[in-house]
This record gives C-alpha cells, sequence and structure tokens, in this order.
C-alpha cells in the first residue's frame, strides 16, 4: 500500500471515515489494516494532501482530498 494508493482512495470516496478507506484498499491488498491506513492518512495530513473532516461521531476519524 503506498500513499498514491491511500491518496486515491480518499478521492474515490470524498468524506470517508478511516475503515471506508481501508476496505476500498482491501480490493488491492487483503493484508491492509485499519491502523497502517490511518498511518497513512496522518503522514499525508502532515504533507497537506488530506485533512480530517468533522463528523458528528465521537471517535469516528473522516478525510477528504486537499
Amino acid at each position: 500500500m503506498t500513499d498514491e494508493q491511500v491518496l486515491a482512495a480518499v478521492k474515490e470516496r470524498p468524506r470517508s471515515a478511516t475503515y471506508v478507506v481501508k476496505n476500498v484498499l482491501r480490493s488491492i491488498d487483503r493484508s491492509v489494516t485499519t491502523p497502517q491506513v490511518l498511518r497513512a492518512l496522518r503522514r499525508l495530513e502532515k504533507l497537506g494532501r488530506v485533512r480530517e473532516v468533522p463528523t458528528s461521531y465521537a471517535v469516528m476519524l473522516s478525510w477528504e482530498a486537499v
């Protein structure tokens, strides 16, 4: 799983929760886990490529491409 694949998954499903991005990536690689995707999303957030968006849930993180 590359950062570009993660970014493509976020663009495919805008405002998606971390687990949704993971499910999209699992169609490519079954070994992808939610913590791996979260680390990649945090890395992309630091680079300014994605941002966390607010949700109505207390603990669910959602993402969109910048």
